[in-house]
């Protein structure tokens, strides 16, 4: 399962960049489980420094420059903050992996975007679906995306998601912030839970988080305009 969003443009001061990260780590659910952490490149590897303290702003601000300086490969870094942050099992296995591009102004090529992925243990669909909205909230206030989309790329093919025209593809569970066009008359009469917060509205599918409604996510493809 993966969540996939972005924002349009929006300047971002390393404070509060962290301040953000410290806000989404804090109100991340306790599944998957796992201890937070973030990389460190050495040499040709990568370590992982466990997170003590996520209200450790400071601290936060001097992990997200070192991951920002790393993904540039020791140059001047590029514009904007690069924020990974990871959730590893005992094993050292990823169950939370949490990418994040933040703090771009301009057009540069790429926007600001969060990419996180759940790895759950369990096939207990309730216990994934609570985490998984718990996670899109936790999300959505931390960095206050213009959409945030909980799908699998099987589930995201399946409904015809075309990357190149900019199109926000649908989750069993996703986020739309007011300011995005969206007809909701057409999801009248449908089997699509609406849920209004945090400045805009959560569509939840009918059926399970592994395998939502094929024909209700192009419902809402269409009141977004895509088809």
């Amino acid at each position: 399962m993966i969540i996939l969003g972005g924002w349009d443009w929006r300047a971002q001061s390393l404070e509060s960049a962290a301040e953000a990260t410290s806000r989404m780590v804090l109100a991340m659910p306790n599944e998957p489980t796992g201890e937070w952490v973030t990389p460190r490149k050495e040499g040709g590897t990568y370590v992982y420094d466990p997170i003590a303290d996520a209200s450790d702003v400071s601290d936060l601000m001097e992990r997200i420059e070192r991951t920002t300086f790393d993904a540039a490969g020791g140059r001047r870094p590029k514009p904007g903050f690069d924020i990974k942050v990871y959730r590893l099992t005992d094993a050292k296995d990823y169950a939370v992996e949490c990418r994040i591009r933040a703090g771009l102004e301009g057009p540069r090529g790429v926007r600001n975007h969060t990419l996180v992925r759940l790895n759950f243990d369990s096939d207990d669909q309730v216990l994934v679906a609570r985490a998984v909205k718990d996670h899109m909230a936790a999300l959505v206030r931390a960095w206050h995306p213009d959409y945030l989309s909980a799908h699998t790329y099987e589930f995201r093919d399946a409904q015809g998601w075309d990357s190149s025209t900019r199109q926000i593809p649908v989750g069993w569970d996703t986020y739309l912030s007011d300011t995005l066009p969206l007809d909701l008359a057409l999801l009248d009469g449908s089997d699509i839970t609406r849920a209004e917060g945090d400045g805009g509205l959560y569509l939840t599918l009918p059926g399970t988080p592994d395998a939502p409604s094929v024909e209700s996510a192009r419902l809402v493809r269409q009141a977004l305009g895509y088809e």
